[in-house]
């Protein structure tokens, strides 16, 4: 969190900006340069089927049930990390009002 916040404010000097959050400047170079971890880039992919299982769903769909559905198209994750990515991404159901005459 703190290397990001760096990365984003880099017209700053990087030692200045290390030093008042505490990180090392060599630490936060080698942390530009490593690659996304395999957890991160699962995620990325479950986000991207999230993400369509809301569409294809007009939106109506809560936690539960889209870790449903993932699970019935073989996917291994918990409701949990469902829930996590959602709130990450502000992916939020659409509530549907019913009118009554």
């Amino acid at each position: 969190m703190r290397y990001a916040w760096t990365k984003a404010h880099t017209k700053h000097l990087v030692r200045m900006l290390g030093a008042v959050l505490g990180v090392s400047v060599r630490g936060y170079y080698s942390w530009r340069r490593r690659e996304p971890s395999k957890h991160a880039l699962e995620d990325a992919r479950l986000l991207r089927q999230i993400k369509r299982i809301q569409v294809d769903n007009r939106e109506a769909f809560g936690t539960v049930r889209v870790w449903h559905r993932l699970r019935r198209q073989g996917e291994h994750c918990g409701v949990n990390r469902v829930q996590r990515l959602r709130q990450i991404h502000a992916i939020q159901t659409e509530r549907r009002h019913r009118y009554m005459q």
